[in-house]
């Protein structure tokens, strides 16, 4: 299978040169390396032309015109990769030699959509440090479809995808990333969401690449809360929250209703389906936490929840244990 690497660069000059001497040295290289750049400058573009002499794969690189912005920028490249898969690749991260090579082979399963890896986390200089959520990246074997948290976020720098998720529908219908207050699902929020609903993910427990955080990420490593942090959030997280997940559910089971190639039909019917429960879902759970609403309306609310399964685990597509307690608290004693 063609093994396209997407990369969309920003100002990428400090970095970018060790990541692609780390790509270039893969036990497996890929068949072309696709670039996208934002910048104002040519100072990324002439780093990648000098590069690009020696590179042991094609490297086709593109300037934008006008500045697309980091989500836009990186479905641009997505666009133009030919390859059947396409790894994902931030300018500023080093990989290990063998993540190629340990990634490919899991697509020989045709149901297989999706493959991720886990990662160290390094300073400017690659040094290993620590403060990272190591639970974070708590996934690891082969997961059927729908059976991951369709709200986790899969860092895109440790993904490979098949190249069909981003052309078995319209990526401008994209739902709204629950993470920000405004705007669609950037590329691998957008995978995960494709991935998990029509096919197999394979989750490596191997660290593939050395994340490094040097103060200017796009997107850092998540951060680690104290149980203190955590009940305050998670108590603080409310009815507009739920009516946002509830809408964003709802949209993505539009999106996969358009979903017609028959190699993906079937599951994409299921798909819709689990994320229409979920619409519906967190309906009821914004109605729990809506003031106006009485002891016996929270409690009719928590009921159609629990009747509903809504409590399974998180890792399936359900709210948990921990949502449970704290809906059971608001139900009965709010």
């Amino acid at each position: 299978m063609k093994v396209s690497i997407a990369m969309a660069t920003y100002k990428g000059e400090a970095y970018i040169r060790e990541q692609l001497d780390s790509i270039a040295h893969q036990t497996v290289l890929p068949d072309e390396l696709v670039i996208t750049d934002d910048s104002p400058d040519s100072n990324t573009a002439d780093i990648v032309a000098e590069f690009a002499k020696t590179a042991p794969f094609p490297v086709r690189f593109y300037r934008n015109a006008v500045r697309a912005g980091f989500p836009e920028n990186f479905f641009k490249v997505i666009a133009l990769c030919t390859g059947e898969l396409i790894a994902f690749a931030d300018q500023d991260d080093v990989w290990v030699p063998h993540k190629l090579e340990r990634m490919v082979g899991h697509f020989q399963d045709a149901e297989v959509m999706l493959v991720t890896h886990r990662v160290s986390l390094v300073d400017r200089d690659l040094k290993q440090i620590g403060g990272g959520n190591e639970e974070h990246w708590s996934y690891q074997g082969i997961y059927a479809p729908l059976t991951t948290d369709p709200w986790y976020i899969q860092f895109g720098m440790s993904m490979m995808a098949r190249s069909d998720l981003f052309r078995v529908v319209d990526m401008q219908r994209r739902p709204a990333d629950h993470t920000r207050d405004s705007g669609p699902l950037p590329h691998d929020m957008w995978a995960w969401f494709l991935g998990r609903s029509l096919g197999k993910l394979v989750a490596l427990p191997d660290k593939l690449a050395l994340y490094r955080q040097h103060g200017a990420n796009t997107v850092g490593a998540p951060p680690r809360f104290g149980l203190r942090e955590r009940v305050r959030r998670s108590i603080r997280t409310g009815q507009s929250h739920y009516e946002k997940l509830s809408e964003i559910s709802l949209h993505s089971a539009q999106v996969l209703s358009t979903i017609t190639e028959l190699r993906f039909v079937e599951q994409a019917r299921r798909a819709e389906a689990s994320y229409l429960q979920l619409h519906e879902a967190f309906a009821n759970r914004a109605a729990l936490y809506a003031p106006h609403v009485n002891g016996f309306g929270r409690c009719l609310a928590m009921l159609k929840m629990i009747r509903h399964s809504t409590y399974r685990s998180v890792k399936r597509g359900g709210f948990g244990v921990k949502a449970l307690s704290k809906d059971l608290y608001v139900a009965l004693i709010c």
